[in-house]
């Protein structure tokens, strides 16, 4: 039977284990959770918008970018010219931090799906319950102006209930999962 001082040391290493996770779902760049986590060749990743803004900085003034280094190890993570409005759109998503995201406790923004459809990424803070697609604050201002979706309800996510905002994220990332949007 274990006694009350190994149950500590256990509870210890696992609140120690969940810091570190924790940790670990954090860009280094902005020391956020990841939204949209882009994974360089030196396997270091980084919040989509975290490495545009850094691209962004290299290109500075010019529309392309020859040399991309990885902001934490200096690896060339690319070399050539491309469009520094493109070059993120080249490294992958991190698929693993995105499975290891779903299935943490953490909250993960959800994507609009009209802005999806469009090859956008933008956060959802709405829910069309008619239409059950997730709304950017912009796309709910257009849904709820055309004369067909008047009847429409739109609400706001973060009002619904727990539960419900639990599985309206898990079906909307499944659809994310397969179309590769995440924020």
């Amino acid at each position: 039977m274990a006694t009350s001082s190994e149950d500590l040391n256990a509870s210890d290493e696992i609140q120690e284990s969940e810091t570190t996770l924790s940790e670990d779902l954090n860009c280094p760049l902005c020391m956020k959770i990841f939204r949209s986590p882009r994974r360089l060749p030196c396997l270091h990743s980084f919040c989509h918008d975290c490495l545009q803004s850094h691209i962004y900085k290299i290109a500075s003034v010019k529309d392309s970018v020859k040399k991309l280094c990885c902001p934490l190890c200096g690896y060339v993570a690319f070399t050539g010219e491309f469009s520094r409005d493109k070059l993120v759109h080249l490294f992958p998503l991190n698929t693993l931090m995105l499975s290891v995201l779903m299935k943490s406790r953490v909250k993960v923004d959800l994507v609009c799906n009209v802005c999806q459809a469009q090859d956008v990424v933008t956060c959802a803070e709405n829910l069309c319950t008619a239409c059950e697609e997730a709304l950017c604050v912009q796309c709910s201002k257009v849904h709820g102006m055309s004369r067909l979706l008047t009847n429409h309800t739109i609400l706001k996510i973060e009002d619904l209930p727990s539960k419900q905002q639990t599985a309206l994220q898990n079906n909307l990332m499944f659809s994310a999962w397969n179309t590769g949007h995440f924020l």
